[in-house]
């Protein structure tokens, strides 16, 4: 999986690695890439959903011939700011890339930890599904109102 973010950091060669990934991964017959937008801090929020977008666009025309399907985990990242992991999100990546073979991988649990509702954003998204990635999430109703959603104290059940 790679980020976004990295390439804006100064090591322009991991650009190329995404590419080289999705031919190897399309010839072998594995059929969705996933991959994370990551953020660009230097750039503005649009900028970030163009920039992602154009990435995601080429790899999808540089991977016709394999039709590899492209992903995103609605991970926020280590300092919760990644694009797209929210349904607002989402829908300004699919306004940007309108590709069918560009999707998500849904995961629940990060929405629950956000506070918005797993099933009202699964009913927006259904059709743009990729992968669903499940497992056990739960919030301590006490804690949540004792630390917050960003508060430290949290601990894994």
């Amino acid at each position: 999986m790679w980020r976004y973010g990295h390439r804006r950091r100064g090591r322009p060669a991991t650009s190329i690695c995404p590419y080289q990934f999705a031919h190897a991964i399309g010839e072998a017959k594995v059929p969705i890439f996933v991959i994370f937008p990551g953020r660009n801090d230097d750039a503005s929020e649009e900028g970030n959903y163009d920039s992602f977008a154009d990435h995601v666009n080429g790899l999808i025309a540089a991977t016709e011939a394999s039709g590899l399907t492209f992903a995103i985990e609605n991970w926020p990242g280590p300092k919760d700011n990644f694009v797209g992991t929210t349904p607002h999100g989402w829908q300004q990546l699919f306004e940007r890339i309108k590709s069918p073979r560009f999707g998500l991988e849904f995961d629940p649990s990060h929405l629950l930890r956000i506070g918005v509702d797993p099933f009202a954003a699964l009913a927006q998204v259904r059709d743009r599904i990729a992968i669903l990635h499940a497992k056990d999430t739960a919030i301590d109703a006490e804690r949540l109102q004792t630390v917050g959603y960003h508060g430290k104290g949290w601990v894994a059940i």
